[in-house]
């Protein structure tokens, strides 16, 4: 059974979710493959949803990224907009 939602109604603020390209994770040493792999996959928390509007119909949740490296050997807390129903699936995960 998926746990997929494709209208931002389906989601809540602090909810988990998991957004994936759906691609298999490339071994390590494809340096570059991996980096697009990485920026693509990653688990979150919900912070906001927008409605729908005339580019995003079904909605967009603004994620608050998990593990995303600083550049500094620390760990930086990021927002980023997802479309609902675009190129990146957005999952709730499980509790």
């Amino acid at each position: 059974m998926s746990n997929t939602s494709h209208h931002v109604n389906d989601y809540e603020v602090g909810q988990r979710v998991r957004v994936s390209d759906g691609m298999q994770e490339p071994p390590a040493r494809f340096n570059r493959k991996h980096e697009e792999w990485e920026h693509n996959n990653y688990s979150g928390a919900v912070m906001e949803l927008e409605e729908p509007r005339d580019y995003t119909p079904n909605g967009s949740v603004i994620l608050s990224r998990d593990g995303y490296p600083d550049g500094m050997g620390g760990v930086a807390q990021f927002r980023f907009q997802v479309p609902i129903g675009g190129r990146l699936t957005v999952t709730a995960e499980q509790s």
